[in-house]
């Protein structure tokens, strides 16, 4: 198969567009050219591969995080243990259900933060999919509540995709502080949904429960760029460079 509209699209420019910073021209070469698709679907299955192969390959070990929870680390070792915690909202979270597991009282087990193995968790990279179209709220999910467009001051709704599960966006004014902005979410296909967290330049901004219908809301934000990780039962969704 033969690019339709040669030159073809070199990987630079695929990988420009699997980030959703394209330019119109190489969007619209893709839209009409299946060989350079091809290819895009291609190298988007390589990325996913390397960022799942290299995930948490930072991080310290259940292990250690068990010990420096009990303090039983070395002064250094503890403090190198706390500085990476600080900055990694994946085993800030392990030690948040760390210290919770911890706090439940068990009149019969008792194992100790060693023996508790890190979760086993599917990570999974949302591409933005399109923008949901306000203009036709049948499209919509009719149990959104959170995206009816009712204020009508922000930016069309955003589609995410990763695999199975679908997340749909939207960004508004702050009601409570005119300069501040308001993220409304709704999750489809994540079972067990349990908490929206954002994160910014590595630095834990806001958490935010997520209802029984899939719906979150995260406000007081500034405008910004962010990553938004939403956790499930056994999937955990990742949403990058999401400017709010």
């Amino acid at each position: 198969m033969n690019c339709v509209n040669p030159p073809q699209l070199d990987d630079v420019e695929l990988l420009m567009s699997l980030d959703g910073e394209a330019s119109p021209e190489v969007e619209m070469h893709l839209s009409q050219c299946p060989q350079c698709s091809q290819r895009a679907a291609e190298l988007a299955k390589v990325q996913n591969l390397v960022m799942a192969s290299l995930y948490r390959m930072a991080c310290p070990s259940s292990l250690e995080l068990g010990e420096y929870h009990l303090k039983l680390l070395p002064a250094a070792k503890a403090a190198t243990v706390q500085r990476h915690v600080a900055q990694c909202p994946h085993c800030a979270s392990e030690m948040a259900q760390l210290a919770s597991f911890m706090g439940q009282a068990d009149p019969y087990l008792h194992p100790a933060p060693s023996t508790v193995l890190r979760r086993q968790v599917n990570v999974l990279i949302a591409r933005l999919a399109s923008a949901v179209p306000s203009a036709h709220p049948a499209t919509q999910p009719a149990f959104a509540p959170v995206l009816a467009g009712l204020r009508g001051d922000g930016a069309e709704p955003l589609r995410y995709e990763a695999g199975a599960v679908q997340v749909i966006l939207e960004v508004q004014r702050d009601d409570a502080r005119a300069d501040r902005q308001l993220l409304d979410g709704l999750i489809l296909g994540l079972d067990e949904a349990l908490q929206a967290t954002l994160w910014r330049v590595e630095q834990h901004v806001a958490t935010a429960p997520v209802d029984d219908l899939g719906n979150f809301t995260v406000g007081n934000l500034t405008p910004g760029q962010y990553e938004l990780i939403l956790t499930g039962a056994q999937d955990e969704v990742h949403i990058q460079n999401l400017q709010i």
